[in-house]
């Protein structure tokens, strides 16, 4: 139990994630405040996975590590019990599985804008190859066209 409670301490609430990035009260998931699209009343997010990169970074910074008030406004030892215990670890657990379907999509999105990238270098390259082709048989038209011109003068 020792060694759960050190863990406790360690381990922030999903309250105190959600106050020490949005600087508000937090509002649990299934709490009626929360909106269709995922979203408390007030705009903030319910899950780390919906933060954005800075306030995720800003979450980890360890200037504000987990001994920081804000994580120990939450996370008194008067309040451990295996059962809250559990709800933290699950909380955590359930975070990390959206954080890294996240990252999944991003690696996708990543993965096609690369392909797309590649695509568009080589319409770049195949365009200009054209416009070289299209340049060389203009001036081979301007030159016959000089050349009868100039017979056409000549006559």
């Amino acid at each position: 139990m020792a060694t759960l409670r050190i863990l406790w301490s360690l381990l922030p609430s999903p309250e105190a994630r959600a106050a020490r990035v949005n600087n508000k009260a937090f509002t649990s998931p299934g709490s009626p405040l929360l909106t269709p699209n995922g979203r408390h009343g007030d705009g903030t997010a319910t899950s780390l996975s919906e933060l954005d990169v800075r306030a995720l970074k800003s979450l980890y910074d360890p200037r504000l590590g987990a001994g920081s008030p804000i994580f120990s406004t939450f996370s008194s030892a008067a309040d451990f019990s295996i059962d809250a215990f559990e709800q933290r670890v699950r909380a955590l657990l359930a975070d990390d599985r959206a954080i890294i379907e996240r990252l999944i999509r991003f690696g996708q999105a990543h993965d096609l804008l690369k392909n797309n990238a590649e695509r568009a270098q080589k319409l770049v390259e195949e365009s200009a190859i054209s416009l070289k082709t299209y340049q060389k048989q203009v001036k081979s038209l301007e030159d016959r066209n000089a050349t009868v011109v100039q017979k056409q003068q000549s006559l």
